[in-house]
Formats: C-alpha cells, sequence, structure tokens
C-alpha cells in the first residue's frame, strides 16, 4: 500500500524494506518513487482508522496537515460547548483538546462556517448521516445544535457562523479540487527566468538576466528582490524543487525543462529524504610534519567580523591523477580556483593527488603563493586546511607570505564549513569521475566568475564579488587590517 510506503520512507527505511511492508514489490515501489520524483505526497489517513481497510474501500485520504472528517465532526460538537464560566470555548481551548494548533482552528471557522441556522431543512439529519459514514455515530451527534450527552450546549459565538461538518468538509473539498494548472505552466515567463538562473552556459560569463546553477532558494530570493509588486511573478523554493522534479517524469506538469534536475547541485532526479542521505568515505590522510591545529587559530577568526581568513582544499579528478585547489575567503565567500599540473608531470614517484607519498606538495604550494600575491596583503590573513598530505609544505608558505596555516581536526570537514559548501557548488562544473587537468586556468577563472556572482543568503543576498569589492574599498591601518570606516 502506497501510504505504508510513504510514511516508512520518510522514515529512512531502504526500498526493500518499505516495499515488503507496503506488501507490494520493489518494482512497484520504484515506480511510485519515479512517478512522484521522490516527493512524498503527504498523504495520511485518520489514526484511528484501519490502513488497509481504507485502501481496499474508498477511504478518505488527505494531507498530513488537513482536518479529518472526524476532526471536523468534534469541532462541530465543541463549538457549542461552554466552560465552567459559561463562555463559549475558544479555538486554543478547541485546538488543544484536538491536538491542533489555535490558528488551523481559527482558520477552519473563518473559512468552512455556513450561514444556515440549526433550523434548516435537513441540517440535523444530513449532519448525523455524514459523522455516521465517516467518522462514528458519536460524532454524528456533535454535529446537531441543541442539547446533547458529554455537556453543556450553546448557540454557536457570534462571529463564527454556523460550523457543521459535513458543510466543511465537502467546502474543503472543492477548494483541494485537481488539477490545477501549475504556476510556471501558467506563466511561461516565469518559468523562462527560472530557467535562465539555474542553468549554465559553459565558457561564458553570465549576462545581467542570467545565472550560473543558482539554487532554487537563490532563485526565489532572486524573484522576491526582481518583482517585489508582482506576486505572479515569484515562488518559494520549496516549489521549485518540486517543479525541478515533477518536469523531470510528466511533461509539461512541472513547467521546466525536463534536464533542469542536473542544474542542481546533487544532480538528483528525485528527492531524498534526509535520513537516507550517507556520508562520503574519506580518504586516507598521513601525518603532516609541524602542523599547527585549528584549536590554536585565533578567536576572532570564528565570528567572521575580519576579512582575510580564508580555508582551502582539493577537488580530485579521475583516478587521483589530477586535481584543483579551492580557496574561500570566510568573511565573503570569493572563491578562487587554482589549476594544478597532473601529478604524471612532476618529478618523483608517487601514486597521485589522492594517495599518501605527498606527491603534487610542491604544486600546491606554489600555486597558493601565487593565489596570496594576487589580493592586497590585509585580504590574507590565515589558511585553514585540511589534513590532506597536499598541504605538507605549508612551513614554505608561512615563509614567504607571512600567512598562518592551521589544520582541521581528523575528520571533521564542518570546521571548513564555508570550503566544504565551496566545493560542492564547484562539483557542478567540474564533476566527480572526470579529467580536471582539460581545464585551463582561463575555464577556472570563467568558474570563478560565476561562482562569485551567485547571491548568498548569507550575505544579505549580495554575491562574493560584490562584498570583495566593499572590503577593497576600505582604507586599511599599516598593520594590514581592514577598517571598519
Amino acid at each position: 500500500m502506497e501510504i505504508v510506503f510513504w510514511r516508512l520512507w520518510r522514515l529512512g527505511w531502504d526500498l526493500q524494506e518499505c516495499s515488503a511492508a507496503a506488501g507490494v514489490s520493489a518494482t512497484v515501489a520504484k515506480g511510485w518513487l519515479r512517478q512522484r520524483g521522490g516527493l512524498e505526497p503527504r498523504l495520511v489517513l485518520d489514526p484511528e482508522v484501519d490502513v488497509p481497510a481504507m485502501v481496499g474501500a474508498r477511504g478518505l485520504r488527505v494531507r498530513s496537515q488537513d482536518l479529518t472528517v472526524r476532526e471536523r465532526g468534534l469541532i462541530a460538537e465543541l463549538v457549542r460547548q461552554v466552560d465552567e464560566q459559561g463562555r463559549a470555548l475558544s479555538a486554543a481551548e478547541i485546538g488543544r483538546r484536538l491536538g491542533r494548533h489555535r490558528s488551523t482552528i481559527g482558520r477552519e471557522l473563518a473559512r468552512n462556517s455556513s450561514r444556515r441556522r440549526a433550523s434548516h431543512p435537513g441540517a440535523g439529519a444530513g449532519a448525523g448521516a455524514g459523522a455516521g459514514a465517516g467518522a462514528g455515530a458519536g460524532v454524528g451527534a456533535g454535529r446537531r445544535s441543541g442539547p446533547g450527552k458529554g455537556g453543556n450546549h450553546v448557540p454557536p459565538q457570534r462571529g463564527r457562523g454556523d460550523y457543521y461538518a459535513d458543510y466543511a468538509q465537502v467546502q474543503a473539498e472543492s477548494r483541494r479540487a485537481r488539477p490545477k494548472t501549475p504556476k510556471l505552466v501558467a506563466s511561461p515567463a516565469l518559468a523562462a527566468q527560472v530557467q535562465a538562473w539555474m542553468s549554465d552556459q559553459p565558457g561564458q560569463v553570465p549576462g545581467p538576466d542570467e545565472g550560473s546553477f543558482w539554487s532554487p532558494r537563490m532563485v526565489s530570493a532572486k524573484l522576491k528582490a526582481r518583482f517585489p509588486d508582482r506576486p505572479e511573478m515569484q515562488m518559494s523554493h520549496e516549489a521549485l524543487y518540486a517543479s525541478v522534479y515533477r518536469s523531470v517524469f510528466v511533461q509539461g506538469r512541472g513547467g521546466l525543462r525536463a534536464d533542469l534536475h542536473r542544474c542542481l547541485r546533487t544532480g538528483r532526479a528525485r528527492r531524498v529524504p534526509n535520513a537516507r542521505s550517507r556520508a562520503s568515505s574519506e580518504r586516507a590522510r598521513t601525518r603532516i610534519p609541524g602542523l599547527v591545529s585549528i584549536s590554536e587559530r585565533p578567536a576572532e577568526v570564528e565570528d567572521r567580523a575580519l576579512p582575510g581568513h580564508w580555508e582551502g582544499d582539493l577537488i580530485i579528478g579521475k583516478d587521483g591523477q589530477s586535481a584543483v585547489a579551492t580557496l574561500v575567503e570566510r568573511t565573503t565567500r570569493y572563491v578562487m580556483l587554482l589549476p594544478l599540473p597532473r601529478p604524471a608531470d612532476l618529478d618523483g614517484d608517487s601514486d597521485g593527488y589522492s594517495g599518501s607519498t605527498g606527491r603534487g606538495a610542491e604544486a600546491v604550494r606554489d600555486a597558493v603563493i601565487t593565489a596570496i600575491g594576487a589580493l592586497p596583503k590585509h585580504l590574507w590573513q590565515s589558511l585553514t586546511w585540511d589534513r590532506g598530505i597536499e598541504m605538507a609544505r605549508h612551513f614554505q608558505i608561512t615563509a614567504a607570505t607571512d600567512v598562518a596555516v592551521y589544520f582541521c581536526d581528523p575528520h571533521s570537514p564542518w570546521q571548513r564549513g564555508s570550503n566544504e559548501n565551496t566545493n560542492g557548488l564547484v562539483r557542478q562544473y567540474l564533476p566527480k569521475g572526470t579529467d580536471l587537468a582539460v581545464h585551463s586556468a582561463r575555464d577556472l577563472d570563467v568558474i570563478s566568475i560565476k561562482l562569485n556572482g551567485r547571491p548568498r543568503q548569507t550575505l544579505d543576498w549580495k554575491t562574493p564579488a560584490e562584498a570583495l569589492n566593499e572590503l577593497l574599498s576600505r582604507p586599511y591601518d599599516h598593520d594590514g587590517v581592514a577598517g571598519t570606516a
């Protein structure tokens, strides 16, 4: 049964376990995943109703945040009850008894109340019949006005209208009617703008109305900034993700190109719950002589208030035989990509950049020293790296540039969070399993320009290039520290 499958899939069970518990084959379960693009439909049933019986019969299926038939019957009963002081129950009290937020109850009463009176022909009988079919006889009595068992009853409070569960259910179902035209399908201009920002033109610097692998969250924020008074040109990032995934499997359903999912950082064609994500394996590490632990790094580096503190790492190409160094400034998120020669072009014996003999350390040293010299001294105060053997010549970098090099703790990539995030962005342009040495320095410069032109939420949607230009325009003192004027 599909509902059981999605419940267990959301909890992180694997495909075989979910399909077995749902009583279907793995092939059928895969079909559900493909059909919905990995998006959980959030279909749940009343917890007091037998799930297999509901699937076999004509049961009501609603989204998890929607009220059920039984809950509406209870609301109809509770709005006619009074408390010990003789006052009608508030929405907060009704919500407490049902385990719902008071805003949910308030919206339900405002949206689905009827203006008919209790004496309206068929009001009592229709409510009772509807309740008996949907939630039991006890709820049916609660939909009638007048005295009943279990408490005092009063007419509905003025301003709430007359609330009847059967009428409220019909109103709610009519508003949920599908299919509805997706927003991106109804607005080709919006779809074109979304695709322009999420796509990439290889080897070209994006124009003012173009982006480069922008995430749905970035696109959503940019739409609000670009079209503040046009709600028809705005979409939430969740709606954009859903449209991307749905466009993969049902042409035209999401309003976007079927291959646009390749522009996401993960490149996935369907959503994978967080509980199912797996951490990637880490390369073997060897001891680096004279390393300085991150625990000795000045405390003021942590709050990112002072510029000039960088994080770095390597991204490795196919078979460990090519690599690109990535550097990111912690305050501005400004990115630099450094080309590195193939290990076969270097002197000495080694098993590549991903190996343990240290070949490539000289190439990394030279590339980092060159990058440091490309910016003013006050924008280079420290560099934090992981414990990769490629940084074995760190002391020579410090001697040549006066930039302190610190090393993260073992198996602690979050201590270089900005760089880890940047590596994920870079991988959209330099995929895993490819030869990175085929990309020239100009190719990497174009990628850097694209990355530094991405608006960042942490920068209040400014780009790293804009943030760096602001730093360069500031005066700095003789000690090489940027001023705050």
